[in-house]
């Protein structure tokens, strides 16, 4: 019985490990990415450009936030939404891994922040402040 016990906690803890490196190589890509990307200066306010796919009830979630978002900026900031499977040559230009995947430029087209996953209305507010 011991064994079992001690064979389960050496899978959960491998598995949490695992989960824990990806999640840290997935923030090194997205930085690397976003130090090499650059959006064209079209756009008076900081702009997001928000990837979503078919099926992805995350996304949906994701698109109610950015809604919020863009009700408290009173359109302050241009929301595109993509779809991943349709715009992949823009999604492989962001490296985006997984939907929802938020990009938050500045009006200059500077990356500001590449958000792979669904992303919080706070954490958004605060990326926008920052690209203004």
């Amino acid at each position: 019985m011991s064994d079992r016990v001690l064979l389960s906690l050496l899978l959960l803890g491998s598995i949490a490990l695992a989960g824990t490196l990806i999640r840290a190589l997935a923030q090194r890509h997205y930085q690397r990415v976003r130090r090499l990307t650059r959006l064209p200066a079209t756009a008076p306010w900081p702009r997001i450009l928000a990837f979503s796919g078919p099926g992805c009830s995350a996304c949906a979630v994701q698109k109610r936030i950015l809604e919020q978002v863009v009700a408290e900026l009173e359109g302050r900031v241009q929301i595109e939404h993509l779809d991943a499977t349709v715009a992949h040559d823009l999604a492989r230009q962001f490296g985006v891994l997984v939907v929802p995947t938020t990009v938050v430029a500045a009006p200059d087209g500077r990356v500001v922040a590449i958000n792979g996953g669904l992303t919080d209305l706070d954490r958004l507010r605060a990326q926008i402040v920052n690209a203004a």
